[in-house]
C-alpha cells in the first residue's frame, strides 16, 4: 500500500512540474517585469494533506495549469524551511496570497478546494486586478 501511494505522490509531483514555481524574491522580480500578472503565493508545508490534495489534483488540472500560467506568477513557501514575508500570516496550510509586484494584497485564501472552485476563485481574483 505504501509503495502505490509513494507511487501516486512520485506521478502527482511530475505533473505539478507543469506549473512554472518560484521563490518569492524571484516570483516578485518577475511580476515587476509582467505587470499583467499576479503573483500567486502558496504558503505550504510538507506532510499537509490538503496540500497535498492540491498538489496532486487541482495543480496537475489542465484548465488550472492554463489558467495559473497565464495569468498568474506561482509561488511556492514551505512554511518550515523558507522566508515567510512580512504581513503573510497564516493559521494552517494551504494559505494563498494573490499579490501585485509591489506586495498589495488583492486576495488571501486559505485551504483547499475544488478544481472547479479553485478555477472560480482564480477568475475573482482575477476581476480585482
Amino acid at each position: 500500500m505504501k509503495k502505490i501511494l509513494l507511487l501516486i505522490l512520485f506521478l502527482a509531483s511530475t505533473v505539478f512540474a507543469d506549473i512554472k514555481w518560484h521563490g518569492y524574491d524571484e516570483g516578485i522580480a518577475l511580476g515587476k517585469k509582467d505587470t499583467t500578472k499576479i503573483v500567486m503565493v502558496m504558503l505550504e508545508h510538507k506532510g499537509c494533506s490538503s496540500c497535498a490534495y492540491m498538489e496532486g489534483v487541482v495543480f496537475p488540472d489542465k484548465n488550472v495549469q492554463k489558467v495559473i500560467n497565464k495569468d498568474f506568477i506561482a509561488v511556492d513557501i514551505d512554511t518550515e524551511n523558507d522566508f515567510i514575508p512580512d504581513g503573510m500570516s497564516y493559521i494552517g496550510t494551504p494559505t494563498f496570497y494573490f499579490i501585485t509586484a509591489d506586495e498589495k494584497v488583492l486576495f488571501k485564501l486559505q485551504g483547499a478546494y475544488h478544481i472547479k472552485d479553485f478555477l472560480g476563485i482564480l477568475e475573482k481574483v482575477k476581476a480585482k486586478r
